[in-house]
Protein backbone atom coordinates (compact mmCIF):
# COMPACT_ATOMS: atom_id res chain seq x y z
CA UNK A 1 0.00 0.00 0.00
CA UNK A 2 1.48 3.30 -1.23
CA UNK A 3 1.28 6.52 1.09
CA UNK A 4 -1.66 7.91 -1.02
CA UNK A 5 -3.39 4.34 -0.31
CA UNK A 6 -2.87 4.84 2.75
CA UNK A 7 -4.01 8.36 3.73
CA UNK A 8 -7.26 8.01 1.28
CA UNK A 9 -8.37 4.42 3.56
CA UNK A 10 -7.29 7.30 6.70
CA UNK A 11 -9.87 9.49 5.23
CA UNK A 12 -12.82 7.71 4.78
CA UNK A 13 -12.50 5.64 7.88
CA UNK A 14 -11.90 9.17 10.29
CA UNK A 15 -13.64 11.56 7.95
CA UNK A 16 -16.34 10.27 6.35
CA UNK A 17 -17.37 6.96 8.00
CA UNK A 18 -16.86 7.88 11.52
CA UNK A 19 -19.33 11.01 10.88
CA UNK A 20 -22.04 8.90 9.84
CA UNK A 21 -21.68 7.95 6.19
CA UNK A 22 -22.60 4.38 5.85
CA UNK A 23 -23.25 3.96 2.47
CA UNK A 24 -21.26 0.85 1.46
CA UNK A 25 -20.75 1.17 -1.90
CA UNK A 26 -20.09 5.00 -1.57
CA UNK A 27 -17.41 4.28 1.05
CA UNK A 28 -15.89 1.61 -1.74
CA UNK A 29 -15.44 4.26 -4.30
CA UNK A 30 -13.79 6.85 -2.33
CA UNK A 31 -11.40 4.11 -1.42
CA UNK A 32 -10.94 3.90 -4.89
CA UNK A 33 -11.06 7.16 -6.12
CA UNK A 34 -7.70 9.40 -5.55
CA UNK A 35 -7.91 12.33 -4.53
CA UNK A 36 -4.99 13.40 -4.75
CA UNK A 37 -5.25 13.52 -8.80
CA UNK A 38 -8.23 15.61 -8.67
CA UNK A 39 -5.99 18.90 -6.38
CA UNK A 40 -3.58 21.07 -8.40
CA UNK A 41 0.45 19.88 -8.02
CA UNK A 42 0.80 22.38 -5.42
CA UNK A 43 -2.15 21.14 -3.30
CA UNK A 44 -1.20 17.19 -3.44
CA UNK A 45 0.46 17.08 0.20
CA UNK A 46 -3.14 18.17 1.59
CA UNK A 47 -5.27 15.85 -0.76
CA UNK A 48 -6.45 13.88 2.41
CA UNK A 49 -6.82 16.58 4.92
CA UNK A 50 -10.30 17.51 6.20
CA UNK A 51 -10.69 20.68 4.10
CA UNK A 52 -11.96 21.99 0.58
CA UNK A 53 -9.04 22.60 -1.76
CA UNK A 54 -8.51 25.92 -3.82
CA UNK A 55 -8.68 25.42 -7.73
CA UNK A 56 -9.18 28.62 -9.75
CA UNK A 57 -11.35 31.63 -10.24
CA UNK A 58 -12.39 30.95 -6.15
CA UNK A 59 -13.69 27.64 -7.19
CA UNK A 60 -12.13 24.90 -4.82
CA UNK A 61 -12.10 20.95 -4.97
CA UNK A 62 -15.15 19.99 -2.47
CA UNK A 63 -14.40 18.31 1.55
CA UNK A 64 -14.15 14.77 1.03
CA UNK A 65 -16.88 14.87 3.61
CA UNK A 66 -19.13 16.90 2.21
CA UNK A 67 -18.99 15.26 -1.16
CA UNK A 68 -19.95 11.84 0.74
CA UNK A 69 -22.87 13.92 2.46
CA UNK A 70 -24.05 14.85 -0.86
CA UNK A 71 -24.09 11.64 -2.66
CA UNK A 72 -25.22 9.76 0.16
CA UNK A 73 -28.27 11.77 0.05
CA UNK A 74 -28.79 11.47 -3.53
CA UNK A 75 -28.55 7.61 -3.55
CA UNK A 76 -27.05 7.10 -6.27
CA UNK A 77 -28.78 3.35 -7.67
CA UNK A 78 -25.95 1.53 -10.95
CA UNK A 79 -28.68 2.31 -13.53
CA UNK A 80 -28.77 6.32 -12.60
CA UNK A 81 -27.66 8.74 -14.86
CA UNK A 82 -26.41 12.21 -13.07
CA UNK A 83 -26.42 15.78 -13.83
CA UNK A 84 -23.22 17.81 -11.53
CA UNK A 85 -23.16 21.35 -11.61
CA UNK A 86 -20.10 22.69 -11.13
CA UNK A 87 -17.26 19.88 -12.04
CA UNK A 88 -14.55 21.82 -10.35
CA UNK A 89 -11.58 19.53 -10.99
CA UNK A 90 -14.01 16.16 -11.64
CA UNK A 91 -13.28 14.82 -7.99
CA UNK A 92 -17.37 14.97 -7.02
CA UNK A 93 -18.29 13.95 -10.66
CA UNK A 94 -15.68 10.91 -10.55
CA UNK A 95 -16.82 9.62 -7.11
CA UNK A 96 -20.67 9.69 -8.54
CA UNK A 97 -19.42 7.56 -11.59
CA UNK A 98 -18.75 4.91 -9.46
CA UNK A 99 -22.36 4.82 -8.08
CA UNK A 100 -24.06 5.61 -11.51
CA UNK A 101 -24.75 4.97 -15.02
CA UNK A 102 -23.86 8.10 -16.60
CA UNK A 103 -22.43 11.88 -14.87
CA UNK A 104 -23.18 14.65 -17.48
CA UNK A 105 -20.51 17.56 -15.60
CA UNK A 106 -21.22 21.09 -16.15
CA UNK A 107 -18.70 23.86 -15.21
CA UNK A 108 -18.58 27.40 -16.26
CA UNK A 109 -15.14 28.15 -16.31
CA UNK A 110 -13.76 26.65 -19.38
CA UNK A 111 -10.08 26.04 -18.12
CA UNK A 112 -11.42 24.12 -15.05
CA UNK A 113 -13.92 22.08 -17.73
CA UNK A 114 -11.22 21.42 -19.48
CA UNK A 115 -8.25 20.33 -17.35
CA UNK A 116 -11.11 18.31 -15.22
CA UNK A 117 -11.64 16.18 -18.54
CA UNK A 118 -8.26 15.42 -18.84
CA UNK A 119 -8.02 14.40 -15.38
CA UNK A 120 -10.84 12.00 -15.95
CA UNK A 121 -10.08 10.90 -19.17
CA UNK A 122 -6.49 9.86 -17.53
CA UNK A 123 -8.17 8.22 -14.87
CA UNK A 124 -10.25 6.06 -17.19
CA UNK A 125 -13.66 7.68 -16.63
CA UNK A 126 -15.64 6.56 -19.53
CA UNK A 127 -19.01 7.43 -18.39
CA UNK A 128 -18.69 11.00 -17.53
CA UNK A 129 -19.06 14.04 -19.85
CA UNK A 130 -17.91 17.61 -18.79
CA UNK A 131 -19.74 20.51 -20.68
CA UNK A 132 -18.45 24.01 -20.58
CA UNK A 133 -21.65 25.95 -19.78
CA UNK A 134 -23.84 27.58 -17.01
CA UNK A 135 -24.82 24.87 -14.67
CA UNK A 136 -27.80 26.94 -14.04
CA UNK A 137 -29.47 25.78 -17.25
CA UNK A 138 -28.82 22.17 -16.34
CA UNK A 139 -28.17 20.08 -18.97
CA UNK A 140 -31.70 20.27 -21.40
CA UNK A 141 -29.96 17.36 -24.21
CA UNK A 142 -29.64 14.90 -21.68
CA UNK A 143 -32.81 16.08 -19.51
CA UNK A 144 -34.42 14.76 -17.60
CA UNK A 145 -32.28 13.06 -14.94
Amino acid sequence: MDTYEYERQQMVDRQIAARGVSDRRLLDAMREVPRHKFVPDDAVEFAYRDTALPLFAGQTVSQSYIVARMLEAAQLSPGDRVLDVGTGSGYAAAIAARLALHVDSVERYEPLAQAAKKRLAEQGFANIDVHAADGTLGWPARAPF
